[in-house]
C-alpha cells in the first residue's frame, strides 16, 4: 500500500506499508518497522541540552543579594512549548571561619528566581569546609529565548569570601556545573 502524489508533475511515493509491515516515510525502501526520512516532532523528545561548565575560579565577597555565579548560565531557544530540567552543583570554600555565616544558592529562569532549586550550607564546626552545593527545578516554557543563571548569596560577614575553584588541587577538587535540558510536550493537553 502506497500513499502517492504528483505535487512536482511526477508520482513520489511519500509513504509506503510493505507486505513485511515495515512502514516507511518518505522513503519507498523502508528498512525497519518504521522508516523516516526526514525530521520528526512529537511530544516527549529531547528539544536540546545546554551546559555551562566554566573553569574559572571565582569568589563571592558581597553581602548585598543575589549575584550570577561568573560564567554559570546558559541561553537557548525554544521552537514550541517545552519542559525544561534543570539541574546544577557547586563546589565552594569559605576563606576563613564561617562560625554562623552561611551560603545560598538559586536558579533564576528569565530573571525570576525559583526557591525550589535553592540550596545553602552553613557549617556547624570551625575550622576548613569545602561543599558541594545541588539544586534542581522542572518548569514548563513556551516558544522563544530563554536564559538560566546559576545564583549564590552571602549571608553574615565572617567569611571575607565564599569560593568556587576548579583549578583546586590540579583542577580536579570540585567545579560547577549547570544543565539543561528541555522536552517537548505532547500535543494533547498543551
Amino acid at each position: 500500500m502506497a500513499i502517492q502524489n504528483d505535487g512536482d508533475q511526477e508520482w513520489k511515493t511519500r509513504m509506503l506499508l510493505t507486505k513485511d509491515g515495515n512502514v516507511g516515510i518518505g522513503t519507498d525502501n523502508p528498512e525497519a518497522k518504521l522508516d523516516v526520512s526526514g525530521q520528526i516532532k512529537g511530544g516527549g523528545v529531547l528539544a536540546g541540552i545546554w551546559a555551562a561548565q566554566p573553569l574559572t575560579d571565582t569568589s563571592l565577597t558581597s553581602t548585598e543579594g543575589w549575584e550570577d555565579v561568573l560564567e554559570t548560565s546558559v541561553t537557548f531557544t525554544l521552537d514550541r512549548t517545552a519542559m525544561i530540567f534543570c539541574t546544577y552543583s557547586i563546589n565552594v570554600q569559605p576563606d576563613g571561619n564561617p562560625v554562623s555565616d552561611l551560603l545560598a544558592t538559586r536558579l533564576v529562569v528569565d530573571d525570576q528566581g525559583y526557591r525550589q532549586s535553592g540550596s545553602h550550607f552553613q557549617p556547624l564546626t570551625s575550622g576548613d569546609s569545602n561543599v558541594n552545593l545541588n539544586g534542581n527545578l522542572v518548569l514548563p516554557l513556551q516558544t522563544g529565548s530563554h536564559t538560566v543563571k546559576l545564583q549564590w548569596k552571602k549571608y553574615g560577614n565572617n567569611v571575607a569570601s565564599w569560593n568556587s575553584h576548579p583549578s583546586w588541587i590540579d583542577g580536579f577538587g570540585g567545579g560547577r556545573t549547570l544543565v539543561v535540558m528541555a522536552f517537548y510536550l505532547p500535543i494533547i493537553g498543551v
